[in-house]
């Protein structure tokens, strides 16, 4: 996401891993209000125009970012939920406890932000923030999110759906959690990929996947 000088976004998958993008020319844009504006209405009219426009893509410059572009890193504390690096350097992160409530919430009352009862954030308490390079074979899902997303077509969806899938089974004790990868990687290693698929393809490519996963 790119304004005024704003430059690589950095990226928090939630609670566990966080992507870096290197700099690149950004398909978004922001715009400021043109005049000045007080209280409620000047903060609703802010977060409104701050929201990200897709550009035009004639008007786009530069190439869509690939996979050659990201770098994964793990964050253990699940404190960091999201961060944007700009062109000097600086970077503004949201913190915040690891509680999927807080954004579920948000995204609901979007642009309002509503009192949440739980723990807050005490930095007294934080002893340390982390990051780690993840180990690939141990972080074997991780290499099977970037594959299908190498692979393209209708790999992704059987990558998501045997996610979905194979975790539900495993809420219900039917598997083991270690069997949720292995899930994974069996339907990938079956499925026969369609590069362009339309909704129906996309529709019957999940119905496969939980066919082989029932």
């Amino acid at each position: 996401m790119e304004s005024a000088g704003v430059g690589a976004p950095q990226i928090l998958l939630e609670e566990v891993v966080l992507i870096l993008i290197s700099q690149r020319p950004s398909p978004f844009t922001f715009t400021l209000p043109q005049t000045p504006r007080k209280g409620k209405e000047a903060d609703h009219e802010t977060r409104q125009e701050a929201h990200p426009q897709a550009e035009d893509p004639a008007r786009a410059s530069g190439p869509r970012p690939g996979y050659s572009q990201i770098e994964v890193v793990i964050q253990p504390q699940s404190i960091i939920h999201s961060m944007v690096q700009y062109v000097d350097g600086a970077i503004i992160a949201q913190l915040g406890t690891p509680d999927m409530r807080v954004p579920i919430e948000y995204a609901l009352f979007y642009p309002e932000r509503r009192s949440l009862s739980g723990d807050r954030l005490d930095f007294s308490k934080l002893s340390q923030i982390t990051f780690e390079k993840p180990d690939y074979k141990v972080f074997r899902g991780l290499s099977l999110a970037i594959e299908a997303g190498k692979t393209g077509g209708t790999m992704p969806t059987v990558f998501n759906a045997a996610n979905e899938r194979a975790v539900a089974k495993f809420l219900k004790g039917e598997i083991k959690y270690t069997d949720i990868v292995r899930s994974i990687e069996k339907c990938m290693d079956a499925h026969k990929v369609s590069a362009h698929p339309d909704l129906e393809e996309i529709l019957a490519t999940e119905q496969w996947v939980y066919s082989i996963l029932q």
